[in-house]
C-alpha cells in the first residue's frame, strides 16, 4: 500500500480532468507561450528606466520603448511547461511529509486542477527531459523566487550610463539570450510554494507546440473532489499507469491506492 510517493526525481503537473484525459490518451504535452504565464514578471513589460541613478535623457526613453517591443516580440517565441517539485531535504520520518511533496499543495489543486476536481500527473523528471530532448532543443530551469527582479534593468542601465549602447538593434542581438534566460529563471516571491521546475523551448512557428512522451508518466493522482474518474482510471490502467486518489483531512494531504 502506498502512503507516500518515493522521494526521487518526480515532478508534478496539475491540470483539469478533461485535459489530463487527452494528455494520457495521446501521450502529448502542450508547451504554452511564455507571455501567457500568470506571473507579471513573465507577461509584463520590461522597464529599463527603474534602476537609473542619474538624470534621464531622451535617448533613455527612446531605448526603453524600442527595447520593450523587441523583448515582448522575443517572448512570443518561447514556450514553457511547468511542474512542481518536492521540497528538498525531506524528512521521511515526519508526520506531515506529504506537505513537502509536490502533490501536497492545496493552492496548486485549487488554481490549476479545477479546485480539486482535476488531476495531478506525476512524471519522472530525468526520463521526460530525455524524451523531449529527442524531439526539440530545450532548456530546463529550477525557478528562483524574489520580490525585486532587477537584474536585467541593472545590466542595461550600467551600459547606458557608460555610453556602451549606440545601436539598439546591435545591443539587442548581442544580449537577448542572457536577458531571456533571466526572464525564464525568476518569479515573484508570492509563487515560491510552487517550487517550480520548467521545460523551455524556443519555437517561432505560429501554432501550438506539443511534445510526445512514452515512458515518463509514473502516476495519475485524482483530485479529492473529482467525481467522474472512471474514464481516466480506465485509460491509465490500460497503459499500465497506476492511479491514486487524493484526500485531505485535519492532518493534511494524503494519497491512497484506488
Amino acid at each position: 500500500m502506498i502512503s507516500v510517493l518515493p522521494d526521487n526525481d518526480l515532478i508534478y503537473h496539475f491540470t483539469k480532468l478533461n485535459t489530463a484525459i487527452k494528455i494520457i490518451k495521446y501521450k502529448k504535452l502542450l508547451l504554452s507561450k511564455l507571455g501567457k504565464m500568470n506571473d507579471p514578471f513573465e507577461y509584463g513589460k520590461l522597464n529599463t528606466l527603474i534602476t537609473a541613478n542619474r538624470k534621464l535623457e531622451n535617448r533613455d526613453f527612446e531605448f526603453n520603448s524600442k527595447y520593450q517591443k523587441m523583448v515582448n516580440n522575443e517572448k512570443s517565441k518561447f514556450r514553457v511547461i511547468c511542474f512542481c517539485k518536492d521540497k528538498e531535504g525531506l524528512n521521511i520520518g515526519s508526520n506531515n511529509i506529504e506537505y513537502c511533496k509536490g502533490y501536497g499543495r492545496s493552492r496548486m489543486w485549487s488554481q490549476y486542477a479545477d479546485n480539486h476536481k482535476g488531476i495531478c500527473l506525476v512524471f519522472s523528471r530525468s526520463c521526460l527531459v530525455k524524451e523531449i530532448e529527442r524531439q526539440i532543443k530545450i532548456e530546463t530551469k529550477d525557478i528562483v523566487y524574489k520580490n525585486e527582479i532587477c537584474e536585467i534593468e541593472k545590466i542595461i542601465d550600467t551600459d547606458l550610463s557608460a555610453g556602451k549602447i549606440n545601436d539598439v538593434d546591435a545591443y539587442y542581438s548581442k544580449n537577448i539570450e542572457p536577458i531571456m534566460s533571466i526572464i525564464c529563471s525568476y518569479k515573484y516571491l508570492d509563487y515560491q510554494s510552487e517550487n517550480e521546475f520548467r521545460i523551455i523551448a524556443k519555437y517561432s512557428a505560429n501554432k501550438k507546440l506539443f511534445v510526445e512522451f512514452s515512458n515518463s508518466l509514473m502516476y495519475v493522482i485524482i483530485g479529492d473532489r473529482c467525481l467522474n474518474d472512471k474514464e481516466i482510471i480506465d485509460i491509465s490502467t490500460t497503459i499500465g499507469i497506476e492511479c491514486l486518489t487524493m484526500f485531505w483531512n485535519s492532518r493534511g494531504p494524503h494519497i491512497s491506492e484506488i
